[in-house]
């Protein structure tokens, strides 16, 4: 018998038109919501973030307990003598202690000596936050040695805290819904690629919908740069009044298309926020736009322009900025010109070259976290720990050769201690925009290879004008004519750039860099793989294939090809492609304009 697959492209509007009127609530509700956080207010209380309430039933002391403690963790990851000393058994210099205390370190350092004395104990707390709740219930002989050492025990606290907390968030903030259902399908459908491709990586992110470049290259020019960024060229200038309009265009036109995700990104990329002399004017105009603080990730530490970002964020409060430290000096100087509490929110990423060797010699703990089918190693892990990623820079690019991920493994007997790499650092599933060259293009992140340099893909690329509307047009394109919602009878039918599959008599094994998912129930999975792995059919053809062997049926063919569909296992950017070319077949005003200067030319 022959069935033919539903055509999924027409008749989804209804459904489309649906969500849309649900969304327009949503559009009333945020602009509701940011006249009253503008006012400092919200539901007549005053404005408190969810960041403040997770530390809300600790008291003042144990909150500069835990500044204290973070600055003195703080100095063991980023001062390699101060780390070597640890990893003696405590033997500090007169000079390291009188040096903590110069620092705002009022304990002395053997309120941490757990550190050196079990410290494969302090080591399983980072997979607490998976598997409790509470940080009073993490096993009782953890709870027992840290009994003596109050310090430890309130930073280890906090930790649970906020990383539990950053977990929990991260999930809600990846699975939530958006005003656009072309959007929502298409990002969900990322996250759950992402997660196969970059493993523990990948589960870590929350997937921010936008990132916002306010410069045409950087001036830091880090070795390690996953981005490759060029030489700074030039900023967006925000003292012009046209300027200053096409940032609340920006801000307004994704509030309008896709409603919370324009609070749910950043002002930089593959750029530096510091070269931007209005940069935090830029995150005000923002927020005011949006009611949302975006994050910000800085590599260079004046203290004029720290201090300039910690009296904006700490109106929130919120956790951040994130200060890339590239040299043990810069940590010392950030240490020196601010007390623990002032920089108690503020995240220090640990970049320096002698940090390498410590970060890589011990792996973190890791929880087994089962999926349907699918065999993944989440770690759970302290800030910064991990490789650089061999991405980006040429020299970090080299590093791919020989690098060994599950692919090139023998996978049912892996080697002892053998941990795929990261892979990327690329955390946006949406659109990365250049305010100074008016480009916005649909990116999600990927494992770095040649063909994907800096660790991710690009699906589509717009440009767009400095009219009110010009970003908004531009976003409407891209979506109308590069996100699938479902399934449709042409659609191209192969897997993903990545996977290697591997068959068996009962079925396949697709192999990300990172993880092993098993389709072992005989001939279904054995015939899909079979249609799939040709490379050549359409949807409708390999519906129709596995519709008509009596085995299967029409219902079960639905069920496989959906599933594969959503968790991402198909090649996207070659159903982009085909989509892409039919929309604009369809609807002319979904095309690209031309550039006058290019048609003359």
């Amino acid at each position: 018998m022959e069935t033919s697959a539903p055509d999924v492209v027409n008749s989804s509007s209804a459904d489309l038109a649906a969500e849309a009127e649900a969304g327009r609530t949503e559009v009333a509700s945020l602009a509701e919501r940011v006249s009253r956080l503008q006012s400092s207010e919200e539901d007549g209380a005053p404005r408190i973030s969810r960041y403040e309430d997770t530390f809300a039933d600790f008291s003042p002391d144990d909150i500069r307990v835990a500044a204290e403690a973070k600055r003195f963790f703080e100095c063991h990851e980023g001062d390699r003598d101060f780390r070597a000393a640890v990893e003696a058994g405590g033997k500090f210099t007169d000079q390291q202690r009188r040096m903590l205390k110069d620092i705002g370190v009022t304990f002395e350092p053997e309120a941490m000596e757990l550190l050196w004395l079990q410290p494969d104990l302090i080591e399983r707390f980072p997979s607490l936050v998976i598997e409790h709740v509470s940080f009073e219930d993490v096993p009782s002989d953890l709870l027992a040695a840290l009994a003596p050492y109050r310090e430890l025990r309130i930073w280890l606290k906090w930790r649970h805290r906020m990383d539990r907390a950053v977990m929990l968030n991260k999930f809600k903030l990846s699975a939530r819904r958006t005003l656009s259902p072309e959007y929502t399908a298409w990002r969900l459908r990322r996250v759950a690629a992402v997660r196969n491709e970059l493993g523990w990586f990948g589960w870590s992110l929350d997937h921010p919908c936008h990132a916002v470049e306010m410069a045409v290259g950087c001036s830091v020019q880090c070795y390690f740069c996953a981005f490759d960024a060029g030489k700074l060229q030039t900023v967006f200038d925000l003292s012009r009044p046209e300027n200053r309009e096409l940032v609340r265009a920006v801000a307004t036109g994704m509030i309008r298309v896709l409603g919370w995700p324009a609070g749910h990104g950043m002002l930089y990329w593959s750029t530096e926020p510091h070269d931007n002399p209005h940069y935090v004017k830029l995150l005000g105009l923002w927020e005011e736009s949006t009611g949302a603080m975006l994050c910000t990730a800085t590599a260079r530490a004046g203290v004029d322009w720290v201090r300039e970002l910690i009296d904006y964020y700490s109106t929130g409060p919120v956790p951040w900025p994130r200060i890339s430290v590239l040299s043990r000096g810069m940590l010392r100087r950030l240490h020196a010109a601010f007390s623990p509490m002032e920089l108690r929110d503020t995240q220090m990423l640990m970049q320096q070259k002698d940090v390498k060797a410590h970060r890589t010699v011990e792996a973190p703990p890791t929880e087994e976290v089962p999926g349907e089918g699918e065999r993944i190693k989440v770690r759970a892990r302290w800030r910064g720990a991990g490789h650089k990623v061999p991405g980006g820079r040429e020299k970090m690019l080299q590093q791919l050769v020989g690098a060994d991920d599950l692919r090139n493994v023998d996978f049912e007997n892996r080697p002892e201690g053998f941990e795929p790499p990261q892979g990327s650092i690329a955390c946006i599933s949406g659109t990365l925009v250049n305010m100074v060259n008016r480009t916005v293009k649909l990116i999600s992140p990927c494992y770095t290879t040649r063909q994907y340099p800096y660790g991710y893909r690009v699906f589509d690329e717009a440009t767009f004008d400095d009219g009110p509307e010009g970003f908004e047009a531009a976003l409407k394109r891209i979506i109308g004519r590069s996100m699938v919602v479902r399934p449709y009878p042409e659609m191209p039918m192969r897997w993903r750039d990545d996977l290697k599959v591997v068959s068996h008599p009962d079925g396949v094994t697709l192999l990300s860099p990172t993880t092993q998912r098993d389709f072992r129930r005989g001939e279904l999975h054995v015939r899909t793989a079979e249609l799939i792995g040709r490379g050549d059919l359409t949807y409708e053809q390999v519906f129709d294939a596995l519709s008509d062997n009596p085995r299967i049926g029409p219902m079960v063919a639905l069920s496989i090809l959906d599933a594969l569909f959503r968790k991402g296992l198909l090649c996207e950017l070659a159903i982009t492609r085909d989509y892409r070319a039919r929309r604009e077949a369809q609807d002319a005003s979904l095309r690209e304009p031309v550039v006058a200067a290019a048609a003359a030319a």
